[in-house]
């Protein structure tokens, strides 16, 4: 199936980003300590040094800000907060029920707070999954927007963020990092950066294993 690219990148702008992060002078910090329980599939950790080395040119233009080591690479499948035991078991269930499937990582984009490498569906199976989950955690309108937002966040600002990090991103817009195969998901205890000191594993579950 061809890629679903079109509305994709329609929808990640950096020129807007650009503008709003510049013009606000915002001081960045890092998150504080808080917890949460989500389900997330880490980059395989050659691809994920690939991804660390290819931003590496970023550096010069920020060197105070935080870049995610390979280690906790990972894309967010869904964040599954206030689930209790029986809720953590209907989500792995649901998991094991769905296909491997793969996202093409392809260009750099900014948000708020991070630079993310965009992760471009090749079908729905994510969405089919996302909305799922959804149904469990009932999740609002609002947030079921996201459904076929997918990233990877590679750096997080901390301090101001200077214009020419910003151009440096812009013109990483097409750069190509290969597929990535979500075979299996982990659900998780941790904080906002997936720190290896702050994480446990709750349950490693493999797709298409229901």
């Amino acid at each position: 199936m061809a890629l679903l690219t079109a509305t994709l990148l329609d929808a990640y702008r950096v020129a807007s980003s650009v503008g709003l992060l510049v013009r606000s002078g915002k001081e960045h910090r890092l998150p504080q300590n808080g917890f949460h329980v989500t389900a997330v599939s880490r980059v395989p950790l050659q691809q994920a040094e690939a991804v660390v080395r290819a931003i590496e040119p970023l550096r010069a233009n920020g060197p105070e800000h935080y870049v995610y080591p390979p280690e906790t690479l990972h894309l967010t499948i869904r964040n599954l907060d206030g689930l209790d035991a029986a809720g953590l078991d209907a989500a792995a269930a649901v998991l094991s029920a769905a296909p491997a499937f793969e996202l093409e990582l392809r260009g750099l984009n900014v948000s708020s707070d991070t630079v993310f490498v965009q992760a471009l569906s090749r079908d729905h199976t994510l969405r089919s999954l996302r909305r799922r989950l959804d149904d469990l955690v009932r999740t609002s309108p609002r947030q079921r927007l996201s459904l076929n937002f997918a990233h990877v966040n590679v750096l997080r600002f901390r301090g101001r963020v200077a214009r020419s990090l910003l151009l440096a991103v812009s013109r990483r817009r097409s750069l190509t990092l290969g597929m990535l195969r979500i075979e299996s998901v982990e659900i998780v205890e941790t904080d906002r950066l997936l720190s290896i000191a702050r994480t446990r594993t709750i349950r490693r579950i493999a797709l298409g294993a229901g």
